[in-house]
């Protein structure tokens, strides 16, 4: 008799845990449910912003054709012209004032996977050559004979040209992983 009551008292015990374990997996289920889909959400954010300030940069340096009036000013220091290296900054900008989603971002990146280390390096070679352009306006090299202002520009241009190469090939792949379902 003593045994009956006993399984009688735990029975609704036993029900009440198995139902506390339940709810509890369905709770934590559905919180790993959302923070995945917020995850998801993020990660195709970032990937859409990141694509359209880049393809506006692109299409912006396309259209001021900087390396091409780069390489005239390249041949007019080599023909002995001591021209002096202004115009393709301001005196105040920053190396990453053209992208301020990406500075904004910047934290966060890592969030889009392994893409994110050709993100960084298009930013990091853009902000390189903008450091060195910003350094021009303000007549940090100024001194320089023409032959190695000629060699400042032409590898600047190198280092710009590929940071351009690598922005065109990362818009297609940013907005494919913005379009992930």
């Amino acid at each position: 008799m003593a045994d009956s009551a006993l399984i009688q008292s735990l029975i609704p015990a036993a029900s009440g845990l198995l139902g506390t374990i339940i709810g509890g997996c369905i709770s934590y289920w559905a919180q790993v449910g959302q923070v995945n889909a917020q995850q998801k959400r993020r990660r195709k954010m970032i990937a859409l912003s990141l694509a359209a300030e880049m393809e506006a940069y692109l299409d912006l340096m396309k259209r001021r054709e900087h390396a091409k009036n780069a390489g005239v000013i390249a041949a007019l220091l080599r023909a002995g012209q001591n021209v002096q290296l202004r115009g393709f900054a301001q005196p105040d900008d920053t190396p990453l004032g053209q992208f301020p989603l990406f500075v904004r971002l910047m934290d966060e990146i890592g969030e889009l996977g392994p893409i994110c280390a050709d993100v960084a390096k298009f930013h990091t070679l853009i902000a390189g050559v903008r450091t060195t352009t910003i350094a021009a306006e303000r007549g940090q090299f100024d001194n320089l004979d023409p032959p190695a202002k000629a060699n400042l520009i032409e590898s600047e241009v190198a280092v710009w040209e590929t940071a351009l190469s690598i922005g065109e090939a990362l818009i297609p792949r940013l907005r494919k992983i913005a379009a992930e379902g």
